[in-house]
């Protein structure tokens, strides 16, 4: 992504980025389904932090930092392949992600998420580093996004974001087509899509339960590259957008 990644510069070169916008986008490692590689999410918050960050690039300084490829994951460990971090260490991993890129000089902080469960450990984060007078923000990429995605009919393929369904699936068809095993898609079944953005729904976790029906919460019958190619331009769009009123506001 010509060298839009922090790790691509030396330290030489990263000095021209300290009054800009680092981009810290956070995912997880956890099963998707039978269908879907364990690291969707981290491959969705690379790839949107990096392509917002070349949107921004003739406009502000800003670069995308290292994914977190770990997250807060308990609720899928009993259907395996997953990795998880306890909430209290996630909370402590950002804050030292932070507070490093700050020792370094870098004090405009952006966490880009993409996976439900770390969403409120970030936004804890951010409240923390504002008492050490580090100016940072974060969003989970369908919160900042979910007004044009609702309005682009988004909605009508799943869950969004959901967990393996037809929205996450469209987004790996069109940017990582070769690692989606279509043919071992959950079964046919019919879903509510609920149509508010997750943070204000109820939030309920029981003992003992996972996600959905059998590890994804809606099947990938509509899925599709074409409409995972609109989804993620909008989302491209509406990051980039979040990220530039962000540094506009400091």
């Amino acid at each position: 992504m010509e060298k839009i990644g922090f790790i691509a510069r030396t330290r030489g070169e990263l000095d021209a980025f300290k009054e800009g916008v680092i981009i810290i986008p956070t995912g997880t490692t956890e099963q998707h389904g039978p269908h879907l590689p364990v690291g969707v999410d981290s491959f969705l918050a690379e790839t949107i932090a990096l392509h917002a960050a070349k949107e921004l690039s003739t406009r502000l300084p800003v670069l995308a930092a290292p994914t977190l490829t770990y997250g807060n994951s308990h609720h899928h460990l009993s259907f395996g392949g997953t990795i998880s971090l306890r909430s209290e260490t996630l909370i402590a991993v950002l804050k030292d992600i932070g507070m490093s890129l700050a020792e370094s000089g870098f004090r405009k902080l952006f966490f880009l998420n993409s996976h439900g469960g770390n969403d409120e450990a970030a936004r804890l984060v951010v409240r923390d580093l504002a008492r050490e007078g580090i100016c940072a923000a974060a969003t989970s990429y369908w919160t900042v996004a979910w007004d044009a995605l609702k309005e682009a009919g988004a909605l009508d393929s799943g869950r969004v974001p959901g967990h393996a369904g037809g929205f996450e699936t469209s987004l790996m068809l069109y940017l990582y087509g070769e690692l989606v095993q279509w043919a071992n898609r959950p079964p046919l079944r019919e879903d509510a899509s609920p149509k508010e953005e997750p943070a204000r729904r109820l939030f309920v976790q029981l003992p003992g339960e996972g996600v959905g029906k059998d590890g994804y919460s809606d099947d990938a019958r509509h899925a599709s590259a074409a409409k995972g190619e609109q989804y993620f331009q909008i989302i491209v769009s509406q990051v980039a957008q979040a990220v530039e009123e962000f540094y506009r506001r400091i």
